[in-house]
């Protein structure tokens, strides 16, 4: 619950950038952020959280949400140190993860976010505990859209960067992920996929695959009436079963099942296994090998 206005000493208030999901805020960025609150004054205060009264440190207030502001009001203060001394501030009481969830929600939908940034924190998300589904419904995004992220942290830093760099799309990033295991493969696509948008090939070109995961491919009726009775048989759990009906049925697609499955039961091994059977595309005889050896109390 919030409390009233309050006016805080910005030398209180802790900015910390490892706990902004937008990382870097520079005076430039926020030059005319800084000559609005000249002129208009500061229309919305910012949120501030109480720090742990254990932790000796000289700031006893952490920033939760209004970087921008703070930075902008930092730079006024260089030229007015009067005027700008304090800040309008809403204190909160919240969780460690409501902080996090509130940081993330102010600074989500703003556009020149990078979808690096979003990835570190979705995988903070991760962190405090909330699986893929869950965070899908925090963010108000698709499961699929908060994978693809996560996907995006298991590759080597300097391709991330390139990845954030060249604006590479979901599809370039799933082709690069499936070959994280194999390095020289993993970096000769990375160099293909980055040469070929240097040349101008348009993005949707750039990847050629066999088969394509955002496409609805729907399989004979015997592969079906196989694969139901076979979930059935082995699992006896209805989500995944009526999940795994809307794949085989081609109701959902192959990133969509792939996400769902191991949003559900990404920390058993076993379940990984038929993961990467999926993920490489193997006879529905092998997929059934290894539903054998999952339990059946998910």
């Amino acid at each position: 619950m919030k409390k009233e206005l309050l006016h805080i000493r910005l030398d209180d208030i802790l900015a910390d950038g490892q706990f902004n999901c937008r990382e870097k805020i520079s005076n430039v960025d926020v030059a005319a952020l800084a000559q609005d609150i000249r002129e208009l004054t500061l229309l919305q205060p910012v949120v501030v959280r109480r720090r742990d009264p254990d932790l000796l440190n000289k700031q006893p207030w952490l920033l939760i949400a209004g970087y921008r502001r703070h930075t902008a009001f930092k730079m006024l203060r260089d030229e007015d140190p009067v005027n700008y001394a304090e800040i309008p501030a809403t204190e909160v009481f919240c969780t460690d993860l409501d902080a996090l969830k509130m940081n993330f929600s102010e600074n989500l939908h703003r556009k020149d976010l990078s979808i690096l940034e979003e990835a570190h924190v979705l995988k903070r998300l991760v962190d405090q505990g909330v699986d893929v589904k869950g965070m899908s419904q925090e963010v108000k995004k698709s499961v699929s859209w908060c994978q693809i992220r996560l996907y995006l942290l298991d590759l080597p830093e300097d391709v991330q960067e390139d990845i954030v760099l060249y604006e590479y799309t979901q599809n370039m990033i799933m082709a690069l992920w499936r070959a994280r295991h194999d390095t020289t493969k993993l970096y000769d696509l990375h160099k293909k996929t980055k040469d070929k948008l240097l040349t101008g090939v348009k993005p949707s070109q750039v990847i050629k695959r066999e088969r394509n995961e955002d496409k609805k491919v729907k399989p004979n009726k015997d592969e079906v009436l196989a694969s139901m009775e076979k979930v059935a048989k082995i699992c006896g759990n209805f989500n995944i079963i009526t999940r795994t009906q809307a794949w085989t049925l081609a109701n959902c697609t192959d990133n969509e099942f792939y996400a769902d499955v191991t949003a559900w039961h990404n920390r058993q091994k076993l379940v990984n296994d038929v993961l990467e059977a999926v993920e490489l595309k193997l006879d529905f005889s092998t997929i059934y090998a290894l539903w054998e050896k999952v339990p059946k109390s998910w």
